[in-house]
């Protein structure tokens, strides 16, 4: 990947050409740019274009080529575990982001606001009571007013109880690289 000028891309162009990928969604690009990093003489990855690479593979619907790009990281911080949580999330796989969640914590890393608010969604969708009252728990800590939000919520439900209006099953509806997919909310 030479351009004109003869100027040779490095570890700041790679991000850049990266993120234009995931914004395409165009997943053979992609590859094909990761290809040319590897062949380019001088540029030795880091974790900025680790991440980058990460986030790329899952925007563009590869989780495994994310992964495996997360596994062979030498050192990995709060963002890549961010871009790799998201990234599971990104690609429909809501048990494999826990499990990643749960080993961040395990290599000692403490969630930041954008992972408790990409996390505590999924605790409540598969039932993690304990894992959703530490993310709440870290939450009041770090001051991020997740408390707030319950409340707000728990006063209008008390209001609609009160005076006798039940909710009524809502649908809603979000479009996806693959396609429409159908969400029913229930009390």
């Amino acid at each position: 990947m030479v351009g004109e000028e003869g100027v040779k891309p490095d570890n700041y162009t790679y991000p850049l050409v990266f993120k234009a990928c995931s914004a395409l969604f165009d997943l053979d690009l992609a590859r094909k740019m990761y290809e040319s990093m590897h062949a380019e003489e001088g540029v030795k990855p880091n974790i900025f274009v680790d991440c980058t690479l990460v986030d790329m593979f899952a925007k563009c619907g590869s989780l495994g080529e994310a992964k495996s790009v997360f596994e062979r990281m030498p050192q990995r911080d709060i963002v890549t575990w961010g871009a790799m949580i998201g990234g599971a999330i990104e690609c429909g796989d809501s048990g494999e982001a826990l499990d990643l969640f749960r080993r961040m914590i395990i290599d000692g890393f403490r969630p930041d606001s954008v992972i408790i608010a990409t996390v505590l969604p999924l605790c409540g969708r598969f039932g993690d009571l304990h894992v959703g009252m530490c993310l709440h728990g870290w939450g009041i800590k770090s001051g991020i007013d997740t408390a707030g939000r319950w409340e707000d919520s728990m006063r209008v439900r008390m209001m609609f109880t009160g005076r006798g209006l039940v909710k009524k099953p809502a649908n809603s509806w979000i479009q996806g690289r693959r396609g429409f997919h159908a969400y029913i909310a229930r009390d």
